[in-house]
């Protein structure tokens, strides 16, 4: 097996909640014996700020 980097583009959309996961259909590993790629699935942190906020969350 081998490792390698890459560098993708994801859009976040407004108001993702920390630990939200999105998916990317087709961008995973490359599946065995000639199978298409699998899925990526992100995970989602979302940092506190002290200027923006979100309503409803303490």
């Amino acid at each position: 097996m081998q490792n390698r980097t890459r560098t993708i583009t994801v859009r976040v959309p407004a108001g993702v909640k920390d630990g939200s996961k999105i998916r990317l259909a087709g961008q995973g590993e490359a599946g065995l014996r000639g199978a298409p790629s699998g899925d990526l699935f992100v995970t989602v942190h979302v940092r506190s700020d002290k200027i923006f906020g979100r309503e409803g969350e303490t």
